[in-house]
């Protein structure tokens, strides 16, 4: 086979109590979804959650070279600290593919609002 999965994984986007996590993940030479597995793990901590997702959501504006329907876009509930989600291709027989790196991620508790009584 000629080229290798290749793909992006952006900068997480924090929410109170989420993170929304986009990217892209594409195999050069077919122009099918690729699955990605996704590691949440809190720094200085245990693995937290492992998800795998399809890459095939539509992408605004694809990678260069690519069709639309092969982005990232996944949402984690987690609590208050810093995460670090990583990302990694999972090949079509099974095996793991490349890497996309990894990205940190601050969550923000609630805020709370006291009324009065």
């Amino acid at each position: 086979a000629v080229g290798t999965p290749t793909g992006t994984l952006d900068t997480p986007a924090p929410s109170t109590g989420t993170v929304r996590l986009t990217g892209t993940a594409y195999h050069p030479e077919w122009d099918l979804p690729m699955s990605v597995r996704i590691t949440v793990t809190p720094q200085g901590g245990p693995l937290r959650e492992t998800r795998t997702v399809v890459a095939n959501a539509n992408r605004a504006v694809p990678a260069a070279g690519i069709g639309p329907f092969h982005g990232i876009d996944t949402s984690f509930t987690l609590p208050a600290g810093t995460f670090d989600l990583c990302a990694t291709i999972v090949l079509w027989g099974g095996g793991t593919g490349p890497s996309l790196g990894c990205r940190s991620v601050t969550v923000t508790p609630p805020t709370t609002t006291t009324v009065a009584p």
